[in-house]
């Protein structure tokens, strides 16, 4: 249900989205089929491979494309060593239709978040 609303919002917003039902998928379309990607939303809770070792596969492989992964589990310590790692950004579950607007374009842009966690993000956005 998560990823089916997300879908809609981003192709609301005039986004071109792809679909993976899981990591495993996400990673034979970006390894396997080379398909290029300007960002990538993942859930960090999925069947086969999670968004968290989605994040880190890809990583290891030397892929650079800005990650956003979505959580309904509080993993904040979890969350800086990941953000160190490139992550760009960590936003809990549903997310503030303002912070994911924000949080993609951002994204996209290539300009940075503050260094506080994403949890902020929607206070800094009133």
């Amino acid at each position: 249900a998560v990823r089916r609303t997300m879908v809609e919002l981003l192709t609301l917003w005039a986004y071109h989205v792809l679909e993976a039902a899981n990591g495993s998928e996400a990673l034979a379309l970006l390894l396997e089929q080379h398909v290029q990607v300007d960002l990538i939303v993942s859930d960090v809770v999925m069947p086969q491979v999670g968004g968290v070792m989605l994040f880190k596969r890809l990583a290891a492989a030397g892929v650079t494309i800005p990650v956003i992964l979505l959580t309904g589990h509080p993993l904040s310590e979890e969350l800086e060593g990941l953000r160190s790692r490139g992550l760009y950004a960590w936003l809990s579950k549903p997310p503030e239709i303002r912070q994911m607007a924000f949080t993609v374009a951002a994204a996209l842009k290539g300009a940075p978040l503050p260094h506080s966690d994403e949890f902020s993000l929607a206070q800094g956005m009133d």
